[in-house]
């Protein structure tokens, strides 16, 4: 459909007296993280029994906070994490996953994500909502976590990464494998 002269005279009149805004702020928009399903690499025995899916001892809560760090690393560092303020490199989705798909799927992303040398990343996992269960996955991120050594910290992510259905890791820098 086609203006007329006079819708053109009258949206010309109307902008005369605007003016641009001054603003030297730039609003710089978070990168999407990409998320990639990889396949699970071979791990040793030990490791496996470590990270049993066994799930009688976990706390099933969704309201309870995740937070570890190994000792040596700074509650500062922690609670920079917590807020978000370190950008994740890369990220991890195991919703609809079953308990076994999921450490697979963990182990692996750590171990590419170490390789690629990333320091922070993000893994979600959801709150457990639609699970008859409740967030097993995300009780047994706390634990699997916490048996990695590559793993200096982890905390809840905060509320606009996902919140409690996502864990915010710092990694070790310069892993030799």
């Amino acid at each position: 459909m086609a203006l007329s002269d006079d819708d053109k005279a009258l949206f010309r009149t109307t902008l005369g007296s605007v003016k641009p805004i001054k603003n030297d702020k730039v609003v710089h928009e978070r990168r999407k993280i990409s998320v990639k399903v990889r396949r699970a690499l071979p791990e040793n025995q030990k490791t496996i029994d470590m990270m049993s899916d066994a799930s009688h001892w976990l706390d099933l809560d969704p309201n309870v906070e995740m937070r570890y760090a190994k000792p040596g690393i700074q509650r500062r560092l922690l609670k920079i994490l917590a807020q978000g303020r370190i950008e994740p490199e890369a990220g991890s989705d195991l919703h609809g996953l079953t308990v076994e798909e999921a450490r697979d799927e963990l182990s692996a992303f750590l171990y590419d994500s170490l390789r690629d040398n990333c320091y922070c990343v993000i893994v979600v996992h959801g709150q457990g909502y639609n699970s008859p269960e409740g967030p097993i996955i995300r009780g047994f991120v706390n634990k699997w976590l916490r048996l990695k050594n590559e793993v200096l910290a982890f905390s809840n992510a905060p509320q606009y990464m996902g919140g409690r259905g996502a864990t915010l890791v710092l990694l070790r820098r310069g892993y030799e494998f």
